[in-house]
């Protein structure tokens, strides 16, 4: 559902085009007047319409549940958080983008070098990087630390990795 709000003509024309909340300065993000039962923090963005009014989106960002795969693994990309049975894990920054990345593409294989690409980006400008094997052994991290996981995270022998869940 939208809300269209009214806002002053001058409102209206410091937003010829539509605008992310994050380009909006907090002072054009305090002149849209929004009604009491919509938190602030909600505001995604607005859309000037022809009649002079904006078109406030509001809504929550949120993740859609990954596959199950009978493990209890429970994977937040807001919070940047891992629960296995119901206790925390903690995993560094590129070993929750690594899953994180594999389980949104169930099933597909991923080539080392698509990893790197993806889940490391920038990471041909390093003159230092490790390469490829890099990704085997965050994988092995990965199985270390999840072992109720670690069937899941399937190596395709001179390829990759891929993410299969149990259906």
């Amino acid at each position: 559902m939208s809300h269209q709000l009214t806002v002053t003509e001058r409102a209206t024309h410091q937003w010829p085009h539509s605008a992310l909340l994050r380009d909006l300065t907090p002072g054009e993000r305090a002149a849209i007047p929004l009604p009491a039962h919509i938190d602030s923090d909600a505001m995604l963005g607005v859309v000037p319409l022809d009649d002079g009014a904006v078109m406030v989106v509001v809504g929550h960002v949120v993740t859609p549940p990954g596959p199950t795969c009978g493990d209890d693994l429970v994977l937040d990309r807001r919070t940047r958080s891992v629960r296995l049975g119901g206790r925390d894990v903690e995993l560094s920054f590129q070993e929750f983008e690594l899953l994180a990345h594999l389980r949104a593409a169930p099933h597909r294989v991923f080539t080392r070098t698509e990893l790197l690409d993806q889940v490391w980006p920038g990471h041909r400008a390093n003159p230092r990087a490790e390469g490829t094997r890099t990704v085997d052994v965050h994988m092995h991290r990965l199985r270390r630390k999840l072992p109720a996981v670690a069937a899941h995270l399937v190596t395709v022998r001179r390829v990759g990795y891929a993410y299969r869940p149990t259906t």
